[in-house]
């Protein structure tokens, strides 16, 4: 499974983010951004909810029920061991992280799960693909631009 999410994700390129949308507005909400041409989505756990587990799950559980294999549905910002076995529990085909935790990775990957940290620097990133990850999103890379992302790529080019 974990290969055929990476294709996927490959083959579609844009990944939608679903932040912050209560479980009971997913699926409308998913509904919409695939009639827009949206073929993969993340649903975030918001950190500072209390129910973030409960709410996060919930709606990756509705999502893939009503869409089944028609769209790729991640869960975000997989902070825990606990959110990981969650989120595959619900259903959730990837799990990405803002940050390199080899613990969280090494679960994600034990669940079949495609998983997908954070990493900024080269020791992340070596780091992060040591531990299984299969795609690694520079973040935040923003605040670094391109010539950043350039010069690290050069050397570390072990992901597609």
């Amino acid at each position: 499974m974990i290969n055929q999410t990476v294709e996927w994700i490959m083959e579609h390129k844009l990944v939608a983010i679903a932040r912050g949308v209560k479980p009971e507005n997913m699926v409308k909400t998913a509904q919409a951004l695939y009639n827009g041409g949206i073929r993969s989505l993340e649903i975030t756990f918001n950190q500072a909810s209390p129910s973030c587990i409960s709410d996060t799950a919930e709606s990756i559980r509705l999502v893939k029920q009503a869409l089944g294999k028609a769209m790729c549905i991640g869960a975000g910002t997989v902070m825990t061991v606990e959110q990981a076995e969650a989120a595959r529990e619900a259903g959730a085909d990837f799990a990405l992280a803002p940050d390199t935790n080899v613990k969280v990775i090494k679960r994600i990957v034990e669940l079949e799960m495609t998983a997908v940290p954070g990493a900024l620097t080269p020791t992340e990133i070596a780091a992060a693909y040591e531990a299984g990850a299969s795609i690694v999103k520079m973040f935040p890379a923003g605040n670094f631009g391109l010539d950043y992302v350039k010069a690290v790529r050069g050397p570390i080019n072990i992901f597609p």
